[in-house]
């Protein structure tokens, strides 16, 4: 059950129930009462614990008939969610003090999309009783979806004084914690709440999950081997870790002799996804290419049945690339002074391409250096995106005023500092984020002259790489689950990186990714030329500065503390088939970069 939903345990709910009415918060213990009653009409606990409060509530408090709430409960059983939030708003015109109708629209918003909303619902649930576990619980659940990770966190922080040997709690607090960045907290919360319940597949999978992303397979490989003793050693959950540490340790028929143990209707909804593409991956390590890219595909089909690929808009982002596309190509020629502006003195540099091109691998590399610092996707272009008018043109950018453009760079930067701790402004800073090669004009804009490095890997195995890859769905990632989508997606970033590189003779130096594998130190030291950096000797112990990182928060976090590798080079000459309807729009491509 995902985290932000209500836990229905009836026992849990007793306690919770017999806690609220020896405080003194009368209604808060009825309303605990009622959700059990509505569920389990017979239950003695419920029925004696509803008789004792003698029906009391505060005077202002009226409930909705209990028929009206048990259509609510019984259409939240069925997941019909958009019912739940339909009926549950109605009833709030009429009750609005009723606290579980709070909590339940609030979590049908949830699954809905609503973020919002839902964050709005459960903090009219607290208002009504600030001590209530599950609208804390649930509010942590939407704070993180929006990404307002620190006050997740003081959430379930504020839970678990209430009830501290909550192990969902603990568990929720360790996912939030992860996500921000702080792994060892992380791990202590998983730890705390597989000390609780160390039978619940959840909580042993939430600690191999941080495992397996941090690189640590010692770790990932003693908590599956305790796991064996536990209830949950053959948890579908639990085996797809076992395969996934077989792979990494290259064991391929281990991994796949567990693979199929592993029945995908037994999985949770969101390892499905994991689960086919580890099969994928597999299944093209061992050279059954037929069967990886069916594993793929069955990967993707299931993204797009998710409810993170309903939530984004996919077509209306790719709508909008496309606009600004076809604005650059029809924008008149600039004239000889036209956008001739001074370079900006403090100007990072840009790391952008397309998904998959090699650039965690160079981040890596690069950070590597004593004089680099790396801000890892962070959004400071989308804060200065943010701050222009919108939707701006192109012309706004080329008619930029000095005031304007100081105000950009000043939001610029106070964005990195929210990711960077400390910046010596000495260093280079460089603003990794691939997609940024969309958004090359209000980059000059902003950062006259600034410097660019455009990643590049053979278009067919960017491509495929992109397919073969689940990515964490946003409205650009969710582009990211068609093969067709895919090549158009490529052909419009290429088209208007180039177009801009024209227009205003970007700064910028290509590395290929195959070039950087076979010779690495003749290819860093070409960039660090175009960079003004000195080679240091620190560059070849790459490896060592991944596995210091920590969390890596893109899905080349396995690869880049391998040593370099070059089976990911030309691997699309196992699936040409499969490109042979986009020959003619990649061609171009294959061309320019120097594949031909």
């Amino acid at each position: 059950m995902k985290e932000h939903q209500m836990r229905l345990s009836v026992q849990q709910t007793l306690l919770s129930a017999r806690k609220y009415a020896k405080n003194g918060q009368l209604e808060a213990a009825k309303q605990q009462y009622l959700s059990i009653l509505a569920k389990f009409p017979n239950n003695k606990p419920a029925q004696k614990g509803l008789a004792a409060l003698g029906g009391a509530q505060s005077p202002q408090t009226i409930d909705p008939p209990q028929d009206r709430i048990n259509t609510v409960i019984a259409l939240y059983n069925q997941g019909r969610m958009r019912e739940v939030h339909e009926h549950t708003n109605a009833l709030l015109r009429q009750y609005p003090d009723t606290l579980l109708l709070h909590i339940f629209s609030g979590v049908a918003s949830i699954n809905l999309g609503y973020i919002d909303a839902a964050i709005e619902r459960f903090n009219s649930a607290l208002r009504i009783d600030p001590n209530n576990v599950q609208a804390h619980n649930n509010l942590g659940g939407a704070l993180k979806q929006k990404g307002n990770l620190s006050s997740a966190i003081a959430c379930y922080q504020k839970a678990l004084q209430i009830e501290p040997d909550n192990a969902d709690l603990h568990n929720n607090l360790g996912i939030a914690l992860a996500e921000s960045g702080d792994v060892t907290a992380a791990q202590k919360s998983y730890q705390r709440a597989l000390d609780i319940n160390p039978d619940n597949f959840k909580f042993i999978t939430s600690l191999c999950d941080l495992y397996e992303k941090t690189n640590d397979l010692t770790g990932l490989s003693d908590i599956l081997s305790k796991s064996k003793n536990s209830t949950a050693a053959d948890n579908a959950n639990v085996l797809y870790y076992a395969a996934l540490l077989a792979f990494r340790e290259k064991a391929y028929e281990r991994a796949k002799a567990t693979l199929d143990r592993i029945d995908p209707i037994s999985l949770i909804k969101k390892r499905v996804i994991a689960f086919y593409e580890l099969k994928g991956k597999l299944f093209d390590k061992i050279g059954l290419y037929d069967d990886a890219f069916s594993a793929f595909s069955d990967m993707n089909a299931q993204a797009i049945k998710s409810p993170a690929f309903k939530q984004n808009d996919p077509d209306d982002y790719f709508a909008r690339i496309s606009s600004f596309l076809a604005e650059l190509k029809a924008a008149p020629k600039l004239l000889p002074n036209d956008g001739a502006n001074s370079p900006a003195s403090n100007a990072p540099c840009f790391l952008v391409g397309f998904p998959r091109s090699g650039t965690t691998l160079l981040d890596t590399i690069l950070r590597s250096h004593s004089q680099i610092v790396v801000a890892e996707e962070k959004p400071m272009v989308a804060a200065v995106r943010h701050e222009m008018d919108t939707p701006y043109q192109l012309s706004d950018l080329e008619n930029l005023d000095p005031d304007k453009r100081s105000f950009l760079q000043s939001q610029f930067f106070a964005e990195l500092d929210k990711h960077i701790d400390n910046r010596d402004i000495n260093q280079i800073c460089i603003d990794k984020l691939p997609l940024n090669a969309l958004d090359a004009p209000l980059i000059e804009a902003t950062f006259p002259k600034a410097k660019f490095i455009l990643a590049i890997r053979h278009p067919y195995d960017c491509i495929l790489s992109c397919y073969m890859q689940y990515f964490k769905l946003n409205p650009q990632m969710a582009n990211m689950v068609d093969l067709k989508r895919i090549v158009d997606f490529y052909c419009i970033v290429m088209e208007t990186w180039w177009l801009s590189q024209k227009r205003y003779g970007l700064d910028f130096h290509m590395i290929r990714y195959e070039d950087l594998v076979v010779d690495m130190p003749t290819e860093i030291e070409k960039l660090l030329q175009f960079l003004g950096l000195e080679w240091e000797t620190s560059l070849t112990d790459y490896q060592k500065t991944a596995l210091k990182r920590g969390k890596i928060n893109t899905p080349s976090y396995s690869q880049v503390v391998q040593p370099l590798y070059k089976d990911a080079s030309y691997r699309w000459k196992n699936y040409q088939s499969h490109f042979e309807a986009y020959n003619d729009q990649i061609h171009p491509w294959i061309k320019r970069f120097g594949y031909a």
